[in-house]
């Protein structure tokens, strides 16, 4: 099993809908074991997966549990979009689609929008 991160954010629970406090693991940046919230900047070190030059990217994340903690329901939200722009965590959405990996990504993530560095050339 290689290394991943958490992100420890509000979800709601499909059956009572009630919130509570989910772990949500994902690949990104310094993976190794980090925990972060909604607004931490992801940090890079050795074990980095993507990139820190990347400006927008799309995250795939999963739930740790496999029931809800309030309830004991199964029907919960396991899969994630998570929302980094600038190395900063923005959100958290229910996944859309996985196909957004799978197709356009390296399965971790996927890259919205690389960063714009301004060239300068000698005459």
């Amino acid at each position: 099993m290689s290394a991943f991160n958490v992100l420890i954010t509000d979800v709601q629970c499909l059956n009572c809908r009630r919130q509570y406090s989910g772990r949500i693991q994902f690949k990104y940046g310094n993976a190794a074991f980090l925990q972060y919230h909604i607004g931490d900047t992801v940090k890079w070190g050795r074990n980095n997966i993507g990139n820190s030059d990347f400006k927008k990217v799309n995250v795939y994340g999963i739930a740790e549990a496999d029931s809800c903690p309030l309830c004991d329901s199964d029907k919960i939200i396991e899969e994630f979009d998570i929302f980094i722009e600038d190395n900063v965590i923005i959100r958290i959405t229910p996944m859309e689609s996985i196909g957004l990996y799978l197709e356009g990504g390296s399965s971790e993530y996927v890259v919205m929008e690389m960063q714009i560095v301004p060239l300068f050339f000698r005459v």
